[in-house]
């Protein structure tokens, strides 16, 4: 009987080896994807990108279950995020967050160092920690990476 249970426990525990490592190389694909995405953008001096944020139920569901647009601009050291009637507002040394909802405004300054060392929001690795289960799909020459929580 110990003999058998020694066998399931070590098939058990190589199981869950190989689909840990099958999620770190699906989360590495994804990180990879978003890495490279934000080094070229952050490169550039100018960018306006239009943002379309779909959720759906599931890795495979076909039913948005939420939606929003926004878009990014980035002009030198000036940058606004916008989505949710929401923005971020970057300058060099200070931050504005504009809640248009509620007519707050959060005015935040940076000490000691600027806001090119921090953050970007076209950097969206910081996402991946929320999520389980990431995955690459390519569809028509885009790739698409699909996160469930």
């Amino acid at each position: 009987m110990m003999k058998i249970i020694y066998k399931y426990s070590l098939v058990l525990i190589v199981l869950v080896n190989s689909m840990t490592s099958f999620v770190n190389a699906q989360q590495t694909d994804v990180k990879k994807i978003m890495n490279k995405v934000a080094d070229i953008y952050e490169d550039k001096q100018q960018y306006h990108i239009a943002i379309t944020y779909d959720m759906h139920r599931g890795l495979k569901g076909n039913n948005i279950t939420e939606s929003y647009e926004g878009e990014m601009i980035k002009n030198g050291a000036y940058s606004n995020f916008q989505a949710l009637n929401s923005e971020v507002i970057q300058f060099p040394k200070e931050q504005l967050i504009i809640e248009h909802d509620t007519k707050n405004i959060t005015y935040i300054k940076m000490k000691g160092h600027t806001l090119a060392g921090s953050a970007s929001p076209i950097d969206m690795t910081g996402f991946l920690t929320h999520y389980d289960k990431t995955k690459v799909v390519e569809k028509n020459g885009k790739f698409i990476c699909e996160l469930v929580s």
